[in-house]
């Protein structure tokens, strides 16, 4: 029996910013009390939905072709946004980003992975809590707004997860 692989691919923040936005958000809070589990990391922008393969190799070997052919990749990052369970920096889908998402869907429907396996429209970002009541996501939001600036990044770090493979990081 073939095992579905749930995969995905983020770029992971520079370690000096995803060290820095660590530290603030640990530090804002200690007065909202989120459980550690919440905090998301390392910090990365998603660049896909996740989908489903049954071919892993052959799905695998063709994203860390492309990340070689598609990075780094630059990007504007936006001030903390928080919506019913999350707080996440929204990712502004622009230049880079937009090729690198048409690009990537192509390779999709060349690995005739099923559509409705991922979503086309996805919107690039980086979660910062995720599983947050909506009242502690409103907090927190609150917090990290005036601590958190927009920014434009590069991009050079990658993550390919894959449900029953270890992570595997790609630096360019």
């Amino acid at each position: 029996m073939i095992k579905k692989n749930l995969m995905w691919v983020g770029a992971l923040l520079p370690e000096n910013i995803a060290r820095d936005m660590v530290t603030i958000c640990k530090e804002e809070n200690h007065s909202v009390h989120l459980s550690e589990d919440m905090f998301t990391y390392p910090l990365y922008v998603s660049l896909n939905e996740s989908f489903m393969t049954d071919n892993y190799d052959t799905t695998h070997q063709a994203i860390l072709d492309f990340i070689h052919t598609h990075g780094p990749i630059t990007c504007h990052m936006e001030t903390p946004a928080q919506n019913t369970r999350r707080v996440y920096l929204p990712v502004t889908p622009t230049g880079d980003i937009i090729t690198w998402h048409n690009e990537f869907d192509q390779l999709l429907d060349h690995l005739d992975i099923d559509i409705d396996d991922y979503d086309r429209h996805y919107d690039p970002h980086v979660t910062l809590f995720r599983g947050a009541r909506r009242l502690q996501c409103i907090e927190m939001q609150r917090l990290l707004f005036t601590r958190i600036p927009a920014m434009d990044l590069t991009l050079n770090r990658f993550v390919i997860e894959a449900s029953h493979h270890e992570d595997e990081y790609i630096t360019l």
